[in-house]
């Protein structure tokens, strides 16, 4: 058995499927909502050792976001 740490702090426990590297829960679905998921966002796993893995969400960055970083530099004087 593995123990998922989730964002909420819930603990929970499952396993990989038999000859597969997929988890056997099925409880994403209600994560996915409450991050607003969408195609090209992340979901990290991490190790934190004794079986024990750290689930993370992680937002892929808007482009018209990157796109106000570059043509913002100027918007804020020296000081």
């Amino acid at each position: 058995d593995v123990i998922l740490l989730m964002p909420d702090g819930q603990e929970v426990v499952t396993g990989f499927a038999t000859g597969k590297p997929m988890l056997r829960w099925r409880g994403w679905g209600a994560y996915y909502l409450a991050h607003d998921m969408q195609p090209g966002d992340k979901v990290r796993i991490v190790s934190m050792g004794d079986c024990r893995y750290r689930v993370t969400f992680h937002k892929h960055p808007n482009p018209d976001s990157m796109n106000f970083l570059k043509t913002s530099r100027h918007a804020c004087p020296p000081t």
